[in-house]
């Protein structure tokens, strides 16, 4: 008899993990944090599992299954790296910090292009030169089209907190904080790609580019998709300017699109072609009568979003029908901060003053909100738990600071599944899924849904052993990550 209980208790389980893995649906909300070394320990399973003072973060509800007091001051960081940006970032960081081909860095390549053609001994010398720079301009444009990408950029969470349980109750304080870095790439409007700026017109910005009359370039033999460019772009050229001979523009623009070429530029790239337009169009715009800028102060960099919560949490629970089912509630007031900042390829060559200026008060925005979580735990037999817990019912909104352009942050309800068994005394098996895939409003088109699995073993009566792991299966890049621990 024994054994068949066993049996059906184990059915009971996996029937639970097969539904834990089959019925997650579609809602949006922020990103679970695993909280707590013996959850993390067990791969963020701990909906059904918590009985400690992080039970009102997995599951207020499990506030009945202890008696007595807790005391715990949890740390946690959790940095990840989204569609390939630590080698879209290493191939940025090269090209704004380190010498090109030619031997120019960005700033000193922009100085040289910037140049009178009588500053040099001979128009020779003055071609070399310019051709040079704006050949390593083009190669560090290069890397930008990898930066336009949704569902790219760095994104991670961090948590710190003074959690207290005592018999049903909970209460706490602390801090939880969102941030990301997401790279952009502002191919909308043409102005603001230009190369130089401040002669008297388009004739005259591409004869000071290429360090010659217009007449001496061009006329190189281009790919088919380069041939196609260069036709586009010199009707672009007219089109900005009129006067500008039929002949004039086509050489312009061959002599700029070969340049990209010779270095290597993928000129079949769409985002790339878009560039190459836009540079055309933002020198041929950018006259004496144009405002001082350039294709790195604006044209493309990355947006810091960051959102800081203070968070004061009051937790009960209270037990039903001989004490298998539990309902808990978590109330909570909210100080929430956000920061925003748009960082330009210039700001990022300049580097020493970003950290300072992000946390200037411009910058951020305060606002106060208050939310409730509730939270359900199911005993069906007495070796098996089912949770289900649901955050942010109020779905609490944290504006950024005026200027910023930005939708405010609105952490809108989410819900978590949790079943655990307890094959015997010493082993409990555990499995947790988020019902709601996570859409991050920090990092753009950046999704998550967690499902984590883990097990604790206490051979001795005292020391439990951990091993799980989780995985966000929305991410097509991030695969199983592996935890472990111990406790005492």
């Amino acid at each position: 008899m024994g054994g068949l209980a066993m049996r059906s208790l184990w059915k009971v389980f996996f029937l639970g993990v097969a539904v834990i893995f089959w019925f997650s649906s579609t809602a949006f909300a922020g990103e679970w944090i695993i909280l707590g070394t013996r959850a993390l320990g067990m791969g963020g399973a701990g909906v059904a599992v918590a009985d400690d003072a992080t039970a009102p973060h997995w599951n207020p509800a499990a506030l009945v299954r202890r008696s007595g007091l807790d005391v715990q001051m949890p740390i946690g960081l959790n940095v990840g790296a989204e569609g390939g940006i630590i080698k879209t970032a290493d191939e940025v960081y090269d090209a704004i910090k380190e010498d090109g081909p030619n031997g120019y860095t960005l700033e000193e390549a922009l100085d040289e292009l910037g140049k009178s053609n009588t500053d040099y001994a001979d128009e020779a010398t003055a071609i070399a030169a310019k051709s040079g720079a704006l050949g390593d301009i083009l190669v560090a444009l290069n890397s930008v089209p990898n930066l336009d990408k949704k569902r790219q950029g760095a994104l991670g969470d961090a948590y710190g907190g003074f959690l207290v349980r005592y018999d049903n109750f909970g209460f706490s304080v602390a801090g939880i904080g969102y941030g990301a870095v997401d790279p952009y790439v502002n191919l909308n409007v043409a102005s603001g790609w230009n190369l130089l700026t401040g002669a008297a017109d388009v004739e005259a910005q591409f004869e000071q580019l290429y360090g010659t009359d217009l007449d001496n370039v061009g006329g190189h033999t281009l790919s088919t998709d380069g041939a196609q460019l260069a036709s586009d772009v010199a009707d672009i050229l007219t089109t900005v300017d009129a006067t500008l001979t039929g002949t004039e523009a086509t050489n312009a623009a061959n002599e700029l699109v070969y340049l990209a070429e010779k270095e290597g530029v993928d000129v079949s790239n769409p985002t790339m072609q878009t560039i190459i337009k836009n540079i055309a169009q933002g020198t041929g715009e950018a006259t004496a009568s144009a405002a001082e800028a350039d294709v790195f102060e604006d044209s493309a960099g990355v947006v810091i979003k960051a959102l800081l919560i203070y968070e004061f949490r009051a937790s009960y629970a209270r037990s039903f029908w001989d004490e298998n089912v539990a309902v808990g509630v978590n109330l909570k007031a909210l100080e929430g901060e956000t920061r925003y900042r748009k960082y330009s390829m210039r700001d990022l060559q300049k580097g020493e003053e970003l950290i300072d200026d992000i946390t200037e008060d411009k910058n951020t925005k305060k606002t106060t909100q208050f939310d409730a979580d509730i939270g359900i735990l199911y005993r069906p037999f007495k070796r098996i738990s089912v949770g289900l817990m649901a955050k942010h019912l109020a779905s609490p909104e944290f504006e950024f600071a005026p200027g910023s352009d930005v939708a405010p942050v609105k952490l809108e309800p989410q819900v978590r599944l949790g079943v655990a068994l307890r094959p015997f005394k010493s082993l409990i098996l555990a499995a947790d899924t988020d019902l709601t895939t996570n859409e991050s409003e920090i990092l753009d088109g950046y999704k998550s849904r967690q499902v984590g699995v883990g097990a604790e073993w206490t051979p001795f009566g005292f020391l439990a052993l951990r091993g799980g792991g989780y995985k966000n299966i929305e991410s097509d890049e991030t695969g199983w990550v592996y935890t472990a621990g111990f406790g005492l």
